[in-house]
């Protein structure tokens, strides 16, 4: 069964992420506090106060193995910095 892209619209449109404050759990041992974004092969976490975004980049077939679950995970392979200064003081 296939779906159609106006079934997914439907669904994530009736969903609004907010974030009151930047994330402070980025990079992260467990879980992040940080918007996260992919495509099921690559993931990103997105950090920063607005006027310095951060996008930290990783792979999901490159992990870091570990004999307990909350200690593996995907291994950071990038991270990105955009300064910003139309976005400073922004809320």
């Amino acid at each position: 069964m296939l779906i159609t892209s106006q079934e997914v619209y439907e669904v994530v449109s009736r969903h609004k992420g907010v974030f009151t404050s930047p994330p402070t759990r980025v990079p992260s041992k467990k879980v992040t506090d940080g918007i996260l974004l992919g495509n099921g092969d690559m993931g990103v976490v997105i950090s920063g106060d607005p006027s310095e975004q951060r996008f930290w980049l990783s792979m999901n077939d490159f992990w870091k193995a570990m004999r307990v679950f909350p200690n593996a995970g995907p291994c950071l392979m990038k991270r990105r910095a955009y300064l910003t200064s139309v976005l400073r003081n922004q809320k």
